[in-house]
Formats: structure tokens, C-alpha cells, sequence
């Protein structure tokens, strides 16, 4: 089956050409032309975030009818099935399903459409305001200020400053120096190791909680100090990569906390066979990638024409996609 991955944006593009019943004999369709069409724990918290509640719920009913009861991995459990399978050069390819809490409420609901997806407000706020912070932080990156991960209170032995951390890995010693811009797009790569992994910010907390418990380390010092000495290729290769290379696209641009989550979406390019967003930001990205695959795999949705199904055959709906 081809995986064909849907950004937040291009749901919302979706939803306005098409009814619940376009959305279910759509599925129906593309699952017969070997075409799953997924989302992530990414999208749904952004849907989750819609501050309309009645907008929510509509996007959820649609959505549950349309996309995928698997949804695409984690950050989380995607960077820790890299690391798990030895930091391959190329990874082979297969279809990561989601075991975190979102995965199995995203299941729950699409088996079961009657069901609604209970949301604590307080907590989604409190996270929004997290996000907006590590953007700011992002944009510190690529306006050269450093980034404190850690005080120096928190470790006498330790300085848990970005450009520390970056000075002191293996490769930055022993190779040719870097250009700048290379250099903040691996510090990116380090921040976002820190954030996703080491202080467990991301979506799917609980799925490294087992890393962490399997390795014994519990303090987040531990783990910083763990992760670079032990899992260093992921700054220079992986998944991680072009995360940073979007966050690092997007921050040249324009401030917007959506550069966090824009670039926890870019994880999908490499493990989608095709990539659709009606976000701008992806378009820049598209470009930095030009001459790779990646860059046929990302399709803007202004750019994407929704053709009618002409041979439906039992199918009646007004707008089947094909």
C-alpha cells in the first residue's frame, strides 16, 4: 500500500470540497487503488488545539471517516526505531503504525465512529504555551544566540549550552570545519533531540519512557549527557535531519510558533510516498530539497487539482475522489 501522508492544513483543504459520506466512500476507494491515506499524532493535536469546539468536533467526524485507523508513528517512535536499528545509512522501507496513547484513541474512535475524543482544555493550553517557547528558541538558533538547555546549577560538572554540546561531538572535532549555516541546522538537530527525547515535550511521551527505563537513566541530565555520546549520527543523519532542515527553512522566514510543529510534520517526507500541506512553509522546503526525492514527494494542495471519481461503479457520493 502507498502512504499517502495529510498535514493539518490540507485536512482543513479537504473538508471544504467534500461531506462526510464524500469522505467515506473516498477511503473506500483509494484503500481498493492501494493508496492508505493517514494522518499523525502531529494532526491530531492540532485539530484537538481548534479553539471552536464545534469546528473540532466537525473536523474530527470527517476525519475519522476519511483517513487511515492506524496513525503514522510518533516523533518519538520513529527517532527511537532509528536508533534501534543501528543508524542505517537507508532505512528499508515500512509502514510505522502509531502504539502511543494517541495511536490507540485515534483506533478506538475510527472503529467505533459514534465516539467522541475527550480533551483536557487546561492541558492543550499549557502545551501551546510550551510550543511557543521552543519556537522562540528555534529562531535564537538561527539569529545566532546560543540556547541554555540546562542551568549550570542543575550539574557543576556540565554546561548545557547548545554550542557546547555541539563543539564537543566527534565529528565537528575531527572533520573539516562547517559552514554557519550547516552549524545551526545541527544544533537544531541537537535541540530537538533534547526536547523530543532526553525532556520528553513531544507528543508521545510515554513511548520513550520505555527507552528510558530500559537504559535507567531518569534524570534529564542523564540523558543529555547519554544521548550525545551515544547517539551522535543522529545529528548529521536520520530523521532529525530534515526536521531541522524545515525548522531552519521556516525560521529565516517569519516568526510563528507553527515552526515547531511544521517540522515535527517534516519527519512524514521520508516515510510517505506522498506528502500533502497547504502550508507555504513546506514550499520553501521543497525548494531546499530540489534535485533529491524527496522533493517530488511534497505536493502543495493550491497547487493539487480534486478530481471526481468518473467510474464509481456502487459508489453514489457527489465528490469520490480519485
Amino acid at each position: 500500500m502507498q502512504i499517502w501522508y495529510y498535514e493539518t492544513s490540507a485536512v482543513n483543504t479537504l473538508m471544504e470540497s467534500m461531506s462526510s459520506d464524500d469522505a467515506i466512500q473516498t477511503k473506500s476507494l483509494q484503500e481498493m487503488k492501494g493508496r492508505d491515506w493517514c494522518i499523525s499524532p502531529m494532526t491530531l493535536i492540532e485539530i484537538l488545539q481548534t479553539s471552536c469546539p464545534e469546528k473540532r468536533d466537525k473536523i474530527i467526524h470527517f476525519s475519522q471517516r476519511l483517513f487511515n485507523r492506524e496513525l503514522l508513528a510518533s516523533p518519538e517512535e520513529i527517532i527511537i526505531n532509528y536508533i534501534n536499528n543501528g543508524f542505517p545509512k537507508e532505512e528499508p522501507r515500512y509502514r510505522l503504525k502509531s502504539n502511543s496513547a494517541f495511536g490507540n484513541i485515534w483506533r478506538d474512535v475510527v472503529d467505533n465512529p459514534e465516539k467522541q475524543i475527550f480533551i483536557d482544555i487546561d492541558e492543550l493550553k499549557a502545551k501551546a504555551k510550551a510550543i511557543k517557547s521552543f519556537s522562540k528558541n528555534l529562531h535564537k538558533i538561527i539569529n545566532n544566540d546560543d540556547v541554555i538547555i540546562l542551568p549550570n546549577s542543575e550539574n557543576e560538572h556540565l554546561e548545557y549550552s547548545l554550542e557546547s554540546m555541539l563543539n564537543e561531538l566527534t565529528f565537528i572535532k575531527e572533520d573539516e570545519p562547517y559552514s554557519a549555516q550547516q552549524c545551526k541546522c545541527y544544533k537544531i538537530a541537537i535541540y530537538y533531540l533534547m526536547v523530543l527525547v532526553c525532556c520528553q515535550a513531544g507528543p508521545s511521551p510515554e513511548c520513550s519512557n520505555v527507552l528510558w527505563e530500559k537504559l535507567g537513566i531518569h534524570c534529564t541530565a542523564g540523558r543529555i549527557t547519554y544521548a550525545l555520546k551515544n547517539w551522535e549520527t543522529l545529528i548529521y543523519r536520520g530523521p532529525l535531519v530534515l526536521m531541522a532542515q524545515m525548522a531552519f527553512c521556516q525560521a529565516q522566514v517569519d516568526f510563528s510558533r507553527g515552526v515547531y510543529y511544521d517540522s515535527l510534520h517534516a519527519f512524514y517526507i521520508t516515510y510517505s510516498d506522498m506528502f500533502f500541506t497547504n502550508d507555504k512553509h513546506f514550499g520553501l522546503l521543497r525548494e531546499k530539497l530540489a534535485n533529491t526525492p524527496l522533493h517530488y514527494k511534497i505536493h502543495i494542495m493550491s497547487e493539487v487539482e480534486l478530481l471526481k471519481e468518473e467510474n464509481t461503479g456502487d459508489f453514489k457520493a457527489d465528490m469520490i475522489i480519485t
